[in-house]
């Protein structure tokens, strides 16, 4: 007949005589290393998570404590809210002029997100794939210039003429797609549209919209998808196009949606801030360019004015 001693484990079988210590279940639940005896990783493990979170949320001041000190790039105050902007909000729309330097910052909050968000996958997006690896391939090369300690962050760079591979210590990754049905099925957690004026509605929802659909997991046990993370974010970069077109009605629906605190932000600025820091052309060169060419022209690249079309 079944007795409740059999059902019993060997600790509660033995009260006073565990001294086996090839026996499993005599083995104590209290971790026996004391203070001194922790490594030093684990000891501030703390510090390192408080370290990851203010990095994630200032991603300006990363780059900073990364800057050497000579040479690199000394961030302007607009220069920070865009690189703020792309970390904490699900969706950003950026509209400025040629030379504001729109390509770099966004490198450097795609680099970011690659340090700080293990495993995670981001691409950069434009009209062909040999457009988008040339941006990439470029802004990679000052970049690393710039930040030399950078480089400690990465362990693959490979790039051709249509393609750029960056895999980083983290696990991260960042490649490039192009705005056509040759993306249609790729899988990534984060996506930045270069151009994105020339897109059009259609192709957006068939083909890019849907890239970021799976949401990255945490790196651990349990493998958790975080509901505090920008999964499935979406930016939009360019300069001003026409009034009318797709593009123009979402930046009218995002600046909406920002006002509804919705997650979303608008940013844009003309030629004359960028100036103002002293960044790109000087404003002499720029009036001269204004009274040379077309008035729509300037409008468009300069101005950051969407324009009608006659």
């Amino acid at each position: 007949m079944s007795s409740y001693s059999n059902f019993q484990s060997q600790n509660a079988k033995n009260k006073n005589d565990r001294y086996d210590i090839y026996n499993s279940a005599f083995n104590s639940s209290v971790e026996a290393k004391g203070q001194t005896e922790v490594d030093n990783f684990t000891k501030n493990l703390d510090k390192y998570s408080d370290f990851v979170s203010w990095a994630r949320w200032h991603p300006d001041l990363f780059w900073d404590l990364i800057t050497p000190e000579t040479g690199g790039i000394r961030l302007d105050l607009d220069q920070r809210i865009f690189l703020r902007s792309i970390a904490r909000f699900i969706s950003s729309y950026g509209v400025f002029p040629r030379g504001y330097g729109k390509t770099l910052l966004e490198i450097m909050g795609m680099y970011h997100a690659a340090i700080f968000f293990p495993d995670i996958e981001i691409s950069m997006t434009a009209q062909t794939r040999e457009n988008a690896a040339k941006l990439v391939d470029e802004k990679h090369r000052e970049l690393t210039k710039f930040y030399p300690l950078l480089k400690n962050e990465i362990t693959k760079y490979s790039s051709s003429k249509d393609s750029v591979e960056v895999l980083f210590t983290s696990g991260g990754r960042i490649d490039c797609l192009a705005n056509n049905q040759s993306t249609k099925g790729a899988r990534r957690k984060r996506l930045n549209v270069e151009e994105a004026a020339q897109l059009n509605a259609a192709l957006f929802d068939d083909v890019l919209e849907p890239i970021v659909n799976v949401p990255r997991r945490t790196i651990g046990r349990q493998a958790l998808v975080n509901p505090e993370e920008l999964n499935g974010s979406i930016n939009f970069f360019t300069t001003s196009w026409y009034r009318g077109t797709d593009e123009f009605e979402r930046n009218i629906q995002m600046v909406d949606d920002m006002a509804n605190l919705k997650g979303k932000i608008v940013l844009g600025s003309d030629w004359q801030l960028a100036c103002e820091f002293g960044r790109g052309e000087t404003k002499a060169q720029l009036l001269d360019k204004k009274a040379k060419l077309s008035p729509t022209f300037f409008a468009l690249n300069y101005e950051s004015k969407w324009v009608k079309s006659a």
